[in-house]
């Protein structure tokens, strides 16, 4: 079964059902970092759990630099650290991420270590290939499909508004290496290709707030609007719950 991860702020994390809060979870590293005692608490109690620390590119505009990820991984076991990626731009990607390759692997060896799951790499980098084409896309994809310390492939949402769908992204970052995980960054504004592209068994997951931010039952034509003071206004709802259930029903295989 496909695996959807809840993007949350933490105090909402703490009161959803435990069906809903699961085992697999993105987290955003300035967040984390800004509210350490409140998720080493949660996570200190949650254990064997697959966790994404993101960069906040999406939210921040640009990748949160090494030190406020390293002290987001202080507070929070991870097992991916993303690399720092560039909107839209293949090639400026390529450059951001290679040089972080080039001292990350040893920067967070405390908290990846080198270990393995059924001939894969079960702690590592993931690596955002960015592009307003395929063909970008694909070139930004190549040009690292070989690094060893890589173990999850993120396809990023906005890839949808450009390309239509993020089935073809998918088949290319299999293509190029099978042996890494593929993760889905966030919902796009096309859901049913959401959940089309989630229900692919060579993908691991999917994060999103979208089922969270719906006030009423989430349909295939959802539409929470713009995020927001959300995030630091949201108070909890029963409504929440519900819809990550009725996602998750969505993405089962």
């Amino acid at each position: 079964m496909s695996r959807f991860a809840p993007v949350c702020p933490i105090r909402i994390l703490r009161q959803l059902e435990p069906a809903s809060s699961g085992d697999y979870h993105l987290l955003l590293a300035h967040d984390v970092a800004a509210n350490a005692a409140e998720y080493r608490q949660w996570f200190g109690q949650h254990r064997n759990m697959t966790v994404i620390m993101d960069n906040s590119v999406i939210e921040l505009g640009n990748a949160v630099d090494l030190s406020v990820i390293k002290a987001a991984c202080d507070i929070v076991e991870v097992t991916t650290i993303v690399l720092p990626d560039v909107l839209l731009n293949g090639k400026a990607t390529v450059d951001s991420c290679s040089k972080a390759l080039e001292t990350w692997p040893g920067e967070f060896a405390p908290y990846l270590g080198d270990s393995y799951e059924n001939g894969r790499r079960k702690r590592g980098f993931m690596y955002v290939p960015q592009g307003k084409t395929l063909a970008e896309f694909g070139s930004a994809a190549q040009a690292l499909a070989e690094h060893p310390d890589i173990n999850f492939w993120g396809i990023p949402r906005n890839l949808v508004a450009q390309i239509g769908t993020r089935r073809d992204a998918t088949d290319l970052c299999f293509a190029l290496n099978p042996n890494r995980r593929i993760h889905l960054l966030g919902f796009s504004d096309n859901i049913p290709d959401d959940v089309i592209c989630a229900r692919d068994r060579r993908v691991e997951g999917i994060d999103s707030a979208v089922p969270l931010r719906c006030r009423d039952p989430i349909t295939f034509n959802s539409d929470p609007g713009p995020r927001g003071t959300w995030w630091e206004d949201v108070e909890y709802s029963p409504q929440m719950d519900n819809n990550i259930s009725v996602y998750r029903k969505w993405i089962r295989r």
